[in-house]
């Protein structure tokens, strides 16, 4: 994460919480012109005033993007078939309900609150993402998964919770992981 925000985490009714917290964040348009050299495009950074917006090889982002990582070291195997109830997830199994749903669709409501003062066309979106993976090398380097997932968006000023979409992925990969 850059400096934009401090992160904190915090105590709640709901169990401990992230909370990222910043007086300003400021976003300011960024332009890029895509340059081609021996067959491969990068994206090179100009001036505001090298910006030729007829130009289809420049580029102006209006968006910020901000990334937290965290990472906790676990037992290994995890259990990733059935991590519900064995493994950490965002939510236990008696806050939400999950119902087996194809993977990438949303299959339960959820909260995230939000507090800012923004101009009324302001967006804020998020995704936030938690899981587990096992790796081994048989061969080559191999393993298996499963991930929770959380997305959410708001616009304009906020003061509290906002409903959000998330899936919760199992069984992605091989198995058996070699110690079960």
């Amino acid at each position: 994460m850059d400096d934009s925000f401090d992160a904190t985490v915090v105590q709640t009714d709901y169990g401990p919480l992230l909370e990222l917290t910043t007086e300003e964040l400021r976003v300011e348009p960024r332009y890029y012109q895509i340059v081609e050299e021996d067959s491969q495009g990068r994206r090179e950074e100009i001036s505001q005033s090298e910006y030729d917006p007829s130009n289809p090889n420049h580029q102006k982002v209006s968006f910020r993007t901000v990334s937290v990582s965290v990472s906790v070291n676990a037992e290994y195997p995890l259990e990733t078939q059935s991590p519900i109830g064995t493994e950490p997830t965002f939510y236990t199994r008696e806050m939400v309900t999950r119902n087996a749903t194809e993977c990438r669709l949303p299959n339960q409501g959820e909260t995230v609150c939000f507090a800012y003062d923004a101009p009324a066309n302001a967006s804020v979106a998020g995704l936030v993402t938690f899981g587990g993976y096992n790796e081994w090398f048989t061969g080559g380097w191999t393993g298996n998964e499963y991930t929770d997932r959380v997305e959410f968006s708001a616009t304009g000023p906020q003061t509290g919770w906002v409903t959000a979409e998330g899936y919760t992925e199992t069984g992605r990969g091989n198995y058996p992981s070699p110690e079960t």
